[in-house]
């Protein structure tokens, strides 16, 4: 089993049951950290808009936009989150009609625990598999004949990106590919401008500032963890060493709507 930790957002309008259900995923040990809830599936989708979690566990009946129209949407504009679908109701017309979404499981209110760790295991070993496949890509372009390095330097910033939030050393990345990790560095800062190191806490900080401006329910802890800062002291402190803001008062800035004219080192990279 990888050290990787994923993000998960639940979606339910039940409040006890909400908390049930986030209680018994953070409880699994398996990987999965609840960071994101939603009522509905609208809010659900705001949020999605703005950070997107590895899975989402929603239920079906909910008002404003229920579970099913939220994977619909999921499937046609953020196919990278997986979805599985909760629902008291023994219904297997929604279980077929998920499989068109690509939603991986539909499980009973209330949760089996069984049931629960059988279904984290797959998307556990899924998840898993496909961010190691991009290092495997890496590999394969090292190794080919011919391959640039502005290729390889090229993957490593597409894994950089789609993993910033997790925790690596980038010198076993670098002895993966058959670098050596000096030698990693200096092209990655000939090719991109920057070292591997800042061009992650760069990404990071913009991640978190999105997250602060737009999602007014995280607390500073929640965005800090969102982003792969377990301290929220160390968070704070970098956020503002990187933008002369705490996080705290850079999201009262945003609120008053005085965020456009504060001057910060703002490293937004595309992905």
């Amino acid at each position: 089993m990888g050290s990787s930790t994923y993000n998960v957002l639940v979606v339910e309008d039940e409040p006890m049951i909400l908390n049930n259900i986030v209680k018994k995923l953070d409880q699994s040990n398996m990987g999965f950290t609840v960071v994101q809830t939603a009522k509905n599936g609208r809010q659900a989708l705001d949020q999605l808009g703005v950070e997107l979690p590895d899975v989402v566990f929603t239920d079906i009946r909910m008002p404003i936009l229920d579970g099913m129209q939220l994977v619909q949407q999921i499937d046609a504009h953020y196919s990278s989150v997986r979805t599985v679908i909760l629902s008291g109701y023994n219904d297997f017309e929604y279980a077929r009609a998920a499989i068109r979404y690509n939603v991986r499981n539909y499980l009973s209110k209330p949760l089996d625990l069984q049931a629960l760790h059988q279904c984290l295991m797959r998307l556990r070993i899924e998840l898993d598999a496909e961010r190691d496949s991009v290092l495997e890509r890496m590999k394969v372009l090292k190794a080919t004949q011919g391959v640039s390095v502005q290729d390889s330097i090229e993957m490593l910033r597409l894994f950089l990106n789609e993993n910033y939030m997790h925790d690596f050393r980038l010198d076993q990345i670098a002895q993966e590919l058959n670098f050596n990790s000096s030698y990693l560095s200096k092209w990655f800062v000939k090719i991109v401008g920057e070292t591997p190191s800042n061009y992650i806490i760069h990404l990071k900080i913009s991640k978190a500032k999105k997250l602060l401006q737009s999602v007014q329910e995280l607390s500073v802890k929640q965005v800090g963890e969102m982003v792969g800062y377990a301290d929220q002291n160390y968070f704070s402190r970098l956020f503002k060493q990187q933008t002369g803001l705490s996080p705290s008062q850079y999201r009262e800035m945003c609120l008053r709507g005085e965020n456009k004219h504060i001057t910060l080192h703002d490293h937004m990279h595309s992905e």
